[in-house]
């Protein structure tokens, strides 16, 4: 059908897709309505690449292939997004945006902006003439795009399997191929897409070799603004006090799938170099030790800590007096102890070893709530005072122990369930 406005139908697409991404921007700006937002992105590709194929009308095989993998990739992720995002009920991303028309503007002109560049191999292999034979380079760009989806549709579906779960409420996601990367839907994604990339280079001639400005673009985008570091952000405020978290970030790769025995075990230099550990990925996350009172409290801890447990909690040998112990004054009683929290909570029974051995009078309330929850008596009175968990509040003890004076403990306590400790 020839050509359409330019001859690589370059600017043809980007009338396109700024006209496909306003509508939709129009429409979530008028009715609120942003369940939206990666559908349009997703069939947006979809579009411009049968538009393409169509209008050039060579139907070349190659064309045809390239065609059909963007059409596949972007009905999957546009169909997947959508479903989800009905389910879920909000697209938290829009949470300062809804009313606030500018950065809405610039999110909908970014998506633009993304939609046409990450689509200009296919826009060129589909505008273009030459039909060379098939290459190395289409099997291992074909080869490379079913490695890719494979692996984005398996992590999707896998990630989308685990938040359903009511029992997994709470946790981040480390099933699957989660296992062996914190982010394998990008890494299919960006893998995917140099597939393409690859297989387009056959027809590339000249200046048509800027194309490669598509997957960097994507490449680029994923690494350093809206993809890894705003889900890392979001993971390390969550989770980053939860020791089992931290574990799993120090052996898991970034993005390029690995078995974690063999990451964990690798040199950080090697980490950020080769495998993209970038540093501000972990610029949210707790520096280590902050919150995490066995690095902080002398050697043989457990053994101290158990110690306490029996001096100050078994008072006795008979099992109905322990369960009222363990009931009363345990903390977290729904958490079940897993390998990660056990020494944190068991570290907790050393403080009336603490307390007695600085002679450090601490009401401490509540025992039955979660540990961010806990309240304490303040240090040196007799206040009730809500600041830190209680795996802080011993290293404030051991910080300032020196200047502390003992005090009479309060003559009345605000309820049954606190114990006065002296």
């Amino acid at each position: 059908m020839g050509t359409v406005i330019d001859s690589h139908f370059l600017a043809l697409t980007a009338i396109v897709t700024v006209g496909y991404q306003f509508l939709f921007f129009i429409i979530t700006a008028l009715l609120k309505f942003d369940k939206v937002t990666d559908f349009a992105g997703s069939t947006n590709f979809v579009i411009l690449a049968v538009l393409t194929l169509v209008l050039k009308g060579t139907w070349h095989f190659r064309q045809v292939v390239l065609t059909l993998l963007v059409v596949i990739w972007g009905l999957r992720l546009g169909i997947f997004l959508l479903m989800r995002i009905l389910q879920w009920g909000e697209d938290r991303r829009f949470d300062e945006m809804r009313s606030n028309l500018g950065k809405l503007a610039v999110f909908w002109t970014f998506q633009a902006v993304w939609v046409w560049t990450v689509s200009l191999p296919v826009t060129i292999v589909n505008a273009s003439g030459r039909d060379p034979s098939l290459q190395a380079a289409d099997i291992i760009g074909w080869i490379m795009w079913s490695v890719g989806i494979t692996i984005e549709a398996s992590a999707d579906q896998q990630k989308l399997s685990f938040k359903n779960s009511p029992e997994n409420r709470g946790k981040w996601c480390n099933v699957g191929v989660w296992k062996y990367t914190r982010h394998p839907n990008y890494f299919g994604e960006i893998l995917l897409w140099w597939g393409i990339f690859v297989a387009s280079t056959p027809v590339l001639e000249g200046a048509e070799w800027l194309v490669i400005l598509g997957p960097i673009f994507l490449t680029l985008l994923l690494l350093f603004v809206s993809g890894i570091p705003l889900l890392e952000e979001s993971a390390d405020k969550k989770f980053g006090n939860v020791a089992g978290y931290r574990l799993y970030k120090s052996t898991t790769s970034p993005l390029v799938p690995l078995p974690p025995v063999v990451y964990g075990n690798l040199p950080s230099w090697f980490k950020t170099t080769f495998l993209l550990e970038f540093p501000f990925y972990s610029r949210n996350l707790p520096q280590e030790g902050q919150n995490c009172i066995s690095r902080h409290l002398p050697e043989h801890i457990t053994e101290l800590a158990v110690s306490a447990l029996h001096v100050f909690y078994y008072p006795g040998d008979n099992e109905q007096q322990r369960k009222f112990w363990i009931h009363n004054f345990f903390p977290m009683p729904s958490v079940s102890l897993e390998p990660e929290y056990f020494l944190e909570i068991i570290s907790f029974f050393l403080l009336p070893l603490l307390l007695k051995a600085h002679e450090i009078p601490i009401l401490i309330c509540n025992m039955s709530l979660s540990m961010s929850s806990c309240k304490y008596g303040e240090v040196g009175s007799g206040r009730i005072f809500y600041p830190k968990p209680w795996s802080e509040l011993v290293l404030f003890i051991l910080n300032s122990h020196n200047t502390a004076r003992k005090t009479p403990p309060p003559t009345t306590l605000p309820n049954e369930r606190e114990k006065l400790l002296v």
